[in-house]
Formats: C-alpha cells, sequence, structure tokens
C-alpha cells in the first residue's frame, strides 16, 4: 500500500544506506514496519499452503514475521541427503525438484507453496533428500527452532506437519523416529552454536556421523 511505501522511504530518509539489499533493509527497519512488509509479502503464500490454510490468523501473522527471503539461481543444491539443516522452507516462487544421489531427476517435484525442510522442527537435523531448484526460485525461510516453539502452541498444526514428516521418513525407508545417529547429531548441532574453540572439532564430528 501506498502508505507503508511512504513509511519506510521516511524511515530510510535518516538512514545511511548504500548497496540494495532486501533482507539488510528488512532487518533494519523498526518491528512494527517490518511486520506490516512480511504480512504483505507472505500472507497469501501461507494461506496456499494446505497445512496452514486453517490455522488461526495469529498462527499466520507469526510465521510470517519469522520468513527469510533466499534466492537459488537455476540448477542450485538447496540442501543435500545427510546435510545438517537448520531451516524449514516454503516455495514463493519457482520450482524445485528432488533429485537422487547422481543429482539425476525422479520426477517428484515442489512448486509455489510446497513444505520441505520440516524435519528440524522436530530435532532430527539430517536431511533425508537432495532438492535441486529447476528454475530460479525464491523461498521463504524459517529457522527450525523458531518454527518449533510455534507449532507448541499449536498442537493441530504440529500434528499436521508431523503427518508430512513421517509420510517422507516412509518414503525414504526411514523410522521418522531419532536414532542413537540423530541424537548424536542434536548434542553436536546444540554444541556447534556455542561460542568457544572447539567449532572445528564438532564440525569434524558431524562430518564423520554422515560419512
Amino acid at each position: 500500500p501506498k502508505s507503508l511505501r511512504v513509511s519506510i522511504l521516511g524511515f530510510f530518509r535518516h538512514q545511511e544506506v548504500h548497496d540494495y539489499n532486501a533482507q539488510k533493509i528488512l532487518e533494519e527497519l523498526p518491528y512494527i514496519m517490518r511486520r506490516k512488509v512480511l504480512l504483505r509479502m507472505y500472507s497469501d503464500l501461507i494461506r496456499q499452503v494446505k497445512l496452514f490454510r486453517a490455522c488461526p490468523e495469529v498462527f499466520q501473522t507469526e510465521m510470517c514475521t519469522r520468513l527469510q527471503p533466499v534466492v537459488f539461481i537455476k540448477g542450485s543444491l538447496v540442501y543435500q541427503t545427510g546435510e545438517v539443516g537448520r531451516d524449514m522452507y516454503i516455495v514463493t516462487k519457482g520450482k524445485v525438484e528432488v533429485v537422487d544421489a547422481d543429482h539425476r531427476p525422479t520426477g517428484e517435484e515442489r512448486g509455489v507453496g510446497a513444505v520441505f525442510g520440516e524435519e528440524v522442527c522436530f530435532e532430527d537435523y539430517k536431511r533425508k533428500e537432495t532438492l535441486r531448484t529447476k528454475t530460479t526460485t525464491t523461498l521463504a525461510r524459517i529457522k527450525g527452532t523458531e518454527m518449533a516453539a510455534l507449532l507448541k502452541m499449536y498442537p493441530n498444526v504440529q500434528s499436521a506437519l508431523k503427518k508430512l514428516y513421517r509420510k517422507r521418513c516412509k518414503i525414504y525407508g526411514l523410522s521418522g523416529a531419532k536414532g542413537a545417529d540423530d541424537i548424536t547429531l542434536k548434542v553436536l548441532f546444540d554444541e556447534i552454536q556455542k561460542p568457544h574453540g572447539t567449532v572445528n572439532y564438532l564440525q569434524s564430528q558431524i562430518d564423520s556421523k554422515l560419512t
């Protein structure tokens, strides 16, 4: 809306802005302005996602304010099987495809409104599939920890997302429950966030778990 554009321009007239960076600009906006922009950007998208369509408006609003845009050019790997993940994604523009270990298409594609990477919301940080962009694609990502916190307040949404998670685990021949390796990865993932001198060691431990 024009009034929102005027408010944002008015704010930045008093700032030192050089190179244009959408994410950086969003981070610098006051919370109220950022909330309005993100709702404008993502509210229609959230309503397109079957899992979230019937959710309370307050849930949709809280989710919109936590989403971050990220762009991948055509042919980019979003993530690979075995990789340690941190974020869940929603396709906002473009298309991604599932590829096999040799990066050959499997025939499964996900377009606007598709959700993936949901395993991180359930403390399962090891990716189960490899996803590549079929076109230049814009994704909205949300940190797994933030999504998990939201889900605790909305058990119906949590249950629906967990069904999707278990369905994909079944497709890849997994139980959907964390095994010993996944628990070890969780501990290492938690540790690697801490500001101490063992980051390289911990990363090597994670890498050894995935090989």
